[in-house]
């Protein structure tokens, strides 16, 4: 048997540190400290675990400030093939305690690719930075190791906090039917493979792998829509600009009108002051005759 798993997600939030954690800890996928997207094109690798092979496919990511949309949104559909026929998992990589306005725009990106309900039977939302949990609870578990039940309480307890604050992340664990894993990546030797046991363990436990995502990717329709909004934001702005040109044209008109007014007023004005000096010269030669 194969399961077939892509992670995704915005750049920089750990979706190849976490590939090679799956992976057993060997370091298969390149990994960077820096807020910069490494993975710059899809990238795979497979191991086994208890007979059954798992394939992750790393992808691009989400919101890389030096590719375009539609460049990574086509990364990520290549990405795919290495799926064929479909994904049995779509892993949703984000920072715990870190939900800003770029994973927002994130998730909306991979709504727009896959469609709104992709996660419901496939998703499972991914929280890299486990260690950071372990590392604030309390210190009797620090000396005496974390422990699988303690350290699950502990993000269940901060997540629903985190989902206080920002509403978001409840809606989105419930748009992946519940299924949460928070993941230390920062673990070495086998306590990495540890780490990559119970993820096999969660994925046994919420039956994903038996079937695999059949949804289309709508690239194709993004592309078309994306086309569609840019020739309105262009129609409307040509409709601007000829309303600005009518306008100035208007302006202008009314403008020189103002002035032929102005210099009729004044011709009239001056006629009229004339043919005032006129009658009065005219009834000064009158007087004079008598």
């Amino acid at each position: 048997d194969n399961i077939r798993i892509v992670l995704i997600g915005k750049t920089g939030v750990g979706k190849s540190s976490t590939a090679n954690t799956l992976l057993g800890g060997n370091k298969y996928f390149a990994t960077d400290t820096a807020l910069e997207s490494v993975t710059s094109a899809c990238d795979w690798n497979t191991c086994t675990h208890k007979s059954i092979s798992y394939t992750f496919i790393d992808t691009p990511g989400f919101m890389d400030t030096g590719k375009d949309k539609h460049n990574v949104c086509e990364e990520v559909v290549a990405s795919l093939q290495y799926a064929h026929p479909g994904p049995h998992v779509f892993l949703i990589v984000l920072q715990f305690n870190r939900f800003t306005k770029e994973d927002h725009e994130a998730i909306a990106q991979m709504k727009e690719l896959f469609g709104e309900d992709f996660t419901q039977n496939y998703g499972v939302l991914l929280f890299t930075h486990g260690d950071d949990i372990k590392h604030h609870m309390d210190e009797w578990f620090e000396f005496n190791g974390v422990g699988d039940d303690a350290f699950r309480i502990e993000c269940e307890k901060r997540f629903k906090e985190g989902a206080t604050k920002i509403p978001q992340l409840g809606e989105l664990r419930a748009a992946c039917s519940g299924r949460m894993f928070v993941i230390d990546n920062r673990t070495k030797g086998d306590a990495r493979k540890t780490e990559a046991f119970r993820f096999y363990s969660a994925l046994h436990d919420w039956g994903l792998g038996k079937d695999y995502c059949r949804i289309k990717h709508r690239f194709v329709e993004m592309l078309e829509d994306d086309r569609r909004k840019k020739y309105e934001i262009f129609a409307e702005e040509d409709r601007e600009r000829t309303n600005k040109h009518e306008e100035e044209q208007l302006r202008l008109e009314a403008e020189q009108l103002r002035c032929r007014k102005k210099i009729a007023t004044e011709r009239q004005e001056k006629y009229e002051r004339k043919h005032q000096g006129l009658q009065i010269r005219e009834r000064e030669l009158e007087r004079q005759g008598h």
